[in-house]
Order: C-alpha cells, then sequence, then structure tokens
C-alpha cells in the first residue's frame, strides 16, 4: 500500500506543478518542467520497484 501512496504523492506534485506551470506558460521553463515531472514520475516508478 505504500507503493501506492507514494505513486499517488508523486503524480499530486506533477498535477500541482503542471496547473501552476500553465499559469505561467514560459517556454524556456517548460522543458525544464517537463525534466523535472519525468523524474517525478521516474522517481515514482522506481519506488514501486
Amino acid at each position: 500500500m505504500k507503493n501506492y501512496v507514494k505513486l499517488a504523492i508523486g503524480v499530486a506534485a506533477g498535477a500541482a506543478v503542471a496547473a501552476v506551470h500553465m499559469c505561467t506558460g514560459r517556454a524556456m521553463q517548460q522543458r525544464k518542467f517537463l525534466r523535472t515531472v519525468k523524474g517525478i514520475m521516474e522517481d515514482a516508478v522506481n519506488s514501486f520497484k
């Protein structure tokens, strides 16, 4: 169950960052943002293993 909690937190964090990002919507930061989300998702997936 702990893995599901970690994954939920990771997804929620990614969604929160995405929501903030859409408000700012700067192209240069978007690339950084996508890498950050990718990192969060990879961490979440790795926590499953």
